[in-house]
């Protein structure tokens, strides 16, 4: 029977499923998981995006978020339903290309292993997240790609129809987030340098990934415009790299290092009759993102997963004369590796949902939110003082890094964006946005201990023109003064 054919995936999927399971039930915690969900509603709303619903990610990314988000609202599960969904093809194309590659026990032991990393989150990957959504269509166009375009075993290269549809995968994947250039750039070198593929795989590759792009560009750029979308998208993050850059001679060295071996490992290996390499080289290319970001946050290495794994997975026993064409890419790798784990992993998530089936059963759903993030009942129960008290909908500005409240408390967004460190880069400084904020005089003003202690340039505004109404640690909510606010009544009322 068909069915029989799959049961050896059965183990991976078991061990995914079991691990996403406490995603459904998180508390509202991650910062940039509101400030998209925050642009997606704005969006819903009509809104145009990048012209006034602004966002520093792709349209395809927002539109994604707007689905469960019109189905479910800010709901986590409904969010989560969306990375579930993610994860769960993406084990499929990594399960079938390790079937296609490896051995059937290496198969099972790649795809289990794979199923652990997304399943678990140690890399954030149940998260609403621009790298939990592309691991579907990246991982789907390199199986594509390492299984149908170039040949395999000996056999004949397949047809450049596959090649057009690993692009058009690639063109959504970057549609989510623009780091997926790194697999477009990694894909297309190897259609390029595999020998007996036809150069119509190259150009039908790049037409299909062109394709894609320009469909879902073209709209955002009618709607918006060329200058902000091209600042949203790319100019943005000027600041955000020079930021980031490591600052020693040998730290830029290394990240030159890594991709530089990586290409000549890709030149020296085509050859191979093993043809691991092209694994081998989309590893090295995903890897580079997370260390050329050289950031904290451990979703950066979400999309190197599955090529890793695929990749530890193909390592044989070193047996002499050891081939030396494949020095390069092992070397690209080692030095590749501890420059992106910098990421990190997020155990105290870890530690969260191994605790979660007693919270679960001891009823301390409470506790349990606040060792994801302290703000997290904070914010529920500022969003509940605010709807109780009629004050939905009213004029508002959460000063804080998390922008939760504008949609537990359904307030509107009045600012740039929602997230206050997005704003202070668009704006240039905190000092402009507490201008911003000061001329807009919004009814409620909410702060967090950590927003007023990093961007204390809104205490004098607060002093002046508000009064605090509401705390629960580490949230404070300042309602305008009666002489300030033309709905003295309302304000009396709620107070």
């Amino acid at each position: 029977m068909t069915w029989r054919r799959w049961t050896w995936l059965v183990p991976a999927l078991l061990v995914y499923t079991i691990c996403r399971v406490p995603s459904f039930f998180e508390p509202h915690w991650y910062t940039d998981e509101a400030g998209y969900a925050t642009t997606a509603r704005a969006v819903l709303r009509g809104v145009p995006l990048y012209a006034q619903a602004w966002t520093n990610k792709p349209p395809l990314h927002i539109w994604a978020v707007a689905l469960p988000l019109s189905l479910f609202g800010p709901k986590e599960a409904g969010l989560h339903a969306l990375t579930f969904i993610s994860g769960l093809l993406a084990l499929l194309a990594v399960g079938l290309m390790a079937r296609r590659l490896l051995s059937p026990r290496r198969a099972l032991i790649t795809s289990v292993a794979f199923g652990l990393a997304i399943g678990l989150p140690l890399f954030e990957a149940e998260l609403l997240l621009p790298e939990s959504l592309l691991i579907a269509p990246t991982t789907w166009a390199g199986f594509l790609v390492l299984t149908r375009v170039i040949p395999m075993s000996g056999g004949a290269a397949g047809h450049w129809t596959w090649a057009a549809l690993a692009g058009g995968l690639l063109g959504v994947a970057v549609g989510l987030q623009q780091t997926a250039m790194a697999d477009t750039a990694a894909f297309a070198l190897i259609i390029a340098l595999t020998p007996g593929v036809s150069r119509r795989a190259l150009l039908g590759f790049g037409v299909g990934f062109v394709a894609v792009v320009v469909s879902w560009l073209a709209p955002a750029l009618v709607v918006a415009g060329i200058p902000a979308v091209a600042f949203a998208l790319v100019g943005f993050y000027h600041s955000y790299v020079a930021f980031s850059a490591p600052k020693s001679p040998l730290g830029i060295g290394l990240r030159i290092l890594g991709p530089a071996l990586a290409l000549l490992g890709a030149f020296t290996a085509r050859r191979d009759v093993r043809a691991t390499w092209p694994l081998w080289l989309w590893a090295c290319a995903e890897l580079a993102v997370s260390s050329i970001a050289n950031r904290p946050y451990p979703h950066f290495l979400v999309p190197a997963l599955a090529p890793t794994i695929l990749a530890l997975g193909s390592i044989r026993p070193i047996r002499l004369p050891v081939r030396w064409r494949l020095a390069p890419l092992a070397a690209a790798f080692a030095v590749t590796v501890p420059l992106a784990l910098v990421a990190g992993t997020d155990f105290n998530a870890l530690q969260a949902y191994a605790a979660w089936p007693k919270a679960q059963l001891g009823q301390q759903r409470t506790a349990w939110s606040a060792q994801l993030d302290i703000r997290s009942p904070a914010d529920e129960a500022t969003a509940a003082w605010i709807r109780e008290h009629g004050l939905s909908q009213s004029s508002a500005v959460i000063w804080s890094s998390s922008a939760w409240l504008y949609l537990l408390a359904d307030l509107p967004l009045a600012l740039p964006t929602a997230p206050v460190y997005n704003n202070v880069v668009l704006l240039g400084s905190a000092s402009a946005v507490a201008d911003r904020v000061d001329a807009m005089q919004p009814q409620l003003i909410v702060t967090s201990e950590e927003a007023l202690s990093q961007w204390p340039e809104i205490a004098p505004v607060l002093a002046r023109d508000y009064e605090l109404a509401f705390q629960s640690y580490p949230d404070s909510v300042y309602l305008r003064r009666a002489g300030h606010w033309a709905t003295t009544a309302a304000i009396t009322r709620a107070v």
